[in-house]
């Protein structure tokens, strides 16, 4: 018989949204979230993804950062990040 889902689960999810492909198609910048438990509070950062080897690694340390867009040129990204 299957693990039933219990409200602790959501602990163990992880969201990624808003994603942002670099101009030149190289690159995916997206924002990768969870709860954190201790605090009960969403934390998020921002990764970049290299295409098309799909390694994907943490592009910035904040913990509420999110909405990532490259500039134009794909020389920058910006993004938001909630000041506590």
């Amino acid at each position: 018989m299957p693990k039933p889902i219990t409200p602790d689960y959501i602990y163990e999810l992880t969201t990624l949204s808003e994603p942002s492909l670099s101009p030149d198609g190289t690159r995916l910048a997206f924002a990768r979230s969870k709860i954190d438990r201790d605090r009960m509070k969403p934390v998020g950062q921002i990764m970049m993804m290299s295409l098309p080897d799909g390694e994907s690694m943490p592009f910035t340390q904040g913990e509420g950062d999110g909405s990532p867009r490259f500039s134009r040129d794909g020389k920058a990204i910006a993004f938001l990040r909630t000041d506590g």
